[in-house]
């Protein structure tokens, strides 16, 4: 299997209305070989759930209101480039804050203007198109765990790196990626596409058939295909 072949992404349903950086692609965790050995292997992920309330990574209304605000915490999960390993691909977490919400449309170099969070990081290059989460911080948890005995969500999935502000020099900053991280240094601003465009890119018309489609072949297998597509 090959993740690089272009005709598997699907992009954002209505993207040349609304430019941003997220494409999908079905992939199959056991089809994957290795390009020199040929050995089989199976990738080792770790599934998202999207919509199930408290315990989704979809943001709840009450979690929007209560936390997704200037100044609230947020967690990048992602490959560290300098140390990416032989054997394994073991990811590292960086941590940081919200810094300007979604308003003006940001200008990145790649994609054009988009609706996107600035957040603050502790050293972000290298990680486009890795996830950020955002949390409770310690005060807004004790409070609800004092007011009600219901779950409450501690985290939710705030979007997905696109890339950083660079300054080449003092009078001009840009949006970038981890291609060029040589050319200049990058002022601690990231660049995060909010999680309703990969919701919206999910919901893309043609991956919902695929979903049905394996949906129905589940069931002529022997299964219930009870989940939803």
């Amino acid at each position: 299997m090959r993740l690089d072949d272009p005709n598997r992404f699907r992009f954002h349903p209505n993207r040349e209305q609304e430019p941003t950086d997220v494409a999908v692609s079905p992939f199959d965790a056991r089809a994957f070989q290795d390009e020199q050995t040929g050995e089989n292997l199976i990738a080792d992920t770790v599934p998202l759930v999207f919509e199930g309330g408290e315990h989704g990574f979809l943001p709840t209304d009450e979690f929007a209101r209560q936390t997704i605000g200037l100044g609230a915490q947020i967690a990048i999960v992602g490959l560290f480039r300098s140390h990416y390993g032989k054997n394994r691909n073991v990811p590292i977490v960086r941590v940081g804050n919200i810094s300007a919400l979604p308003g003006e449309p940001v200008f990145t170099r790649y994609t054009g203007y988009i609706s996107a969070y600035l957040v603050e990081a502790r050293s972000i290059s290298g990680l486009s198109g890795s996830p950020v989460f955002v949390l409770q911080n310690e005060a807004v948890m004790l409070a609800n765990t004092l007011k009600s005995s219901a779950p409450q969500q501690h985290a939710a999935l705030l979007g997905l790196m696109h890339g950083h502000f660079d300054v080449p020099n003092l009078n001009e900053d840009v949006v970038a990626d981890e291609e060029t991280p040589e050319r200049s240094v990058h002022t601690g601003i990231g660049v995060v596409v909010p999680v309703h465009k990969i919701l919206e890119t999910a919901r893309h018309p043609e991956l919902i058939a695929m979903r049905q489609a394996l949906v129905e072949q589940v069931r002529k297998d022997g299964a219930d295909g009870s989940f939803v597509p």
